[in-house]
């Protein structure tokens, strides 16, 4: 039998026919976590299907996973004789892993019959004043398409032993810091780099000396960013990571200070204009907070200022497991559920703020510490 593969992305569910006319949606399809994934706990997929206008028949399903998941319940193949006209059908999937996933898909595939006449009849509804060329030609497509077609819908993974994702996720953390005094670790984002703390600085001194001169010139400056925004932005955060690496640089090297005389230089220039730049500047308060560990108070106010600031990020959760992390050493157990429960609510897989939320509650008793509010 020959086939017909069309492969689709959720949210990309129309066939393209070049830059003609397109075929009229004939169904509608989407996947979503019902229970958000997590290591070793089960999480569901659901799976939508709805005909709009166009009776889908004879409809083999295969679901394809990665080999670490396992299927609790749903079948791995099954059939659907048909979904009327205007109908729609459900089918639950649940699954479990023990193992880290980034990004494997979890994929559906159907073959059915390709609805021709249903759609044939529906082409002068949808293009009441097309030209009589295009539709022409749109037709003979319709006509031209096999008996039977394949859609592929998938949906990645992403569970880490830290925590899972409902999303494909901005900024996966990397590392978990620990210092003494402190009985959990602390949520550091940080990314290696092949370049010394030396050539950072003088990538920095560069970009800064190429900037300010270009600056100088004002009309040919104000012109360059207006035509090229997009690229100008683009430059400015490449750029501006270099002073973020230098600063873990010194962090790692225990020369907080200096670390975070560059976080504060860093925090005072960026731009604040979309999410990924709020992502950016959680980054900076994050690590700005860890410099300073020895006063408690301060790492607690820039932790705060920067949640409170920042509200387009999604970011915000490992900030307050980290507040946590300060609140629980200080045996503040009030607040330091309060923020892990505020983590918590933004993502209810963080597996990490789940352990620790077990922990504290079976440690020390309520202690209102008012020094560190």
């Amino acid at each position: 039998m020959k086939y017909f593969f069309l492969f689709f992305f959720i949210n990309y569910n129309m066939f393209a026919l070049s830059p003609e006319l397109k075929i009229p949606e004939w169904y509608q399809a989407s996947l979503s976590y019902k229970k958000i994934p997590e290591i070793n706990n089960s999480f569901i997929i659901e799976f939508v299907l709805s005909s709009t206008y166009a009776k889908l028949q004879k409809i083999n399903v295969n679901i394809i996973f990665p080999e670490n998941v396992i299927l609790l319940e749903g079948e791995a193949f099954f059939q659907i004789s048909n979904v009327e006209k205007g109908k729609k059908i459900k089918k639950i999937f649940v699954l479990k892993s023990n193992q880290e996933i980034e990004g494997l898909p979890f994929q559906i595939k159907l073959n059915l019959e390709f609805p021709k006449k249903d759609i044939l009849s529906k082409i002068n509804f949808f293009y009441p004043t097309e030209d009589k060329q295009q539709l022409k030609k749109l037709i003979k497509k319709i006509n031209d398409m096999p008996s039977k077609v394949e859609l592929i819908f998938q949906k990645p993974i992403y569970i880490l032993k830290t925590e899972g994702f409902k999303e494909i996720p901005s900024i996966i953390f990397s590392t978990l810091f620990k210092r003494k005094l402190y009985k959990f670790s602390f949520i550091l984002f940080s990314s290696g780099t092949s370049l010394s703390a030396k050539n950072l600085l003088n990538k920095i001194i560069e970009f800064e000396e190429g900037l300010n001169s270009f600056m100088a010139d004002a009309q040919s400056f104000e012109t360059y960013v207006s035509s090229y925004l997009i690229e100008y932005n683009a430059m400015l955060q490449e750029n501006y990571y270099d002073y973020y690496q230098l600063a873990i640089l010194k962090f790692k090297d225990k020369k907080y200070k200096e670390a975070d005389k560059w976080l504060q230089k860093l925090s005072s220039i960026l731009p604040l204009k979309s999410s990924a730049d709020y992502d950016f500047f959680l980054m900076t308060q994050n690590l700005r907070a860890l410099c300073n560990l020895k006063d408690p108070k301060k790492s607690i106010k820039i932790l705060k200022s920067a949640i409170k600031n920042t509200k387009l990020s999604k970011l915000a959760y490992y900030l307050m497991y980290n507040l946590s992390v300060i609140y629980e050493s200080h045996k503040n157990k009030k607040h330091s559920k309060h923020y892990l429960n505020q983590s918590l609510n933004i993502n209810p897989s963080f597996t990490l703020a789940k352990t620790m939320k077990k922990k504290v509650l079976l440690t020390h008793p309520l202690n209102d510490l008012s020094n560190t509010h």
